[in-house]
């Protein structure tokens, strides 16, 4: 590689410049369950301000508040709401409790959930 190493990051070579892209902490919210402000558009998290992600959003990236609780959501099988009422208890994981996570919920909407680990 034309570039030299520089610990974590990962590199990418552009012409004659070296980018460095960084992951931020956190993780991503699900593009169906969370609105994007698809006006700031995004290539990797560094294009992003502060403690936003670049992440998939319906418009196709755009920089948003991560989700910031560890564990997965557990598996929904559509139409069935197995994980508590069908209506959108929270936005992201910031609106549950402990270590409760925002999650879908089975019908199309999402709930706060305990996640997996």
């Amino acid at each position: 590689s034309p570039c030299p190493a520089a610990g974590p990051a990962a590199l990418a070579p552009t012409h004659t410049m070296c980018l460095y892209l960084s992951a931020k902490a956190g993780v991503c919210p699900d593009p169906a369950t969370e609105e994007a402000n698809c006006t700031v558009g995004c290539q990797s998290d560094g294009d992003c301000e502060s403690t936003l992600k670049c992440c998939p959003a319906a418009c196709g990236k755009a920089c948003q508040e991560p989700n910031e609780k560890p564990g997965t959501c557990p598996p929904v099988k559509p139409g069935i709401p197995m994980l508590g009422l069908c209506v959108n208890q929270c936005k992201t994981d910031s609106n549950c409790a402990g270590s409760l996570k925002c999650c879908r919920n089975g019908c199309g909407k999402v709930s706060c959930v305990t996640p997996f680990y």
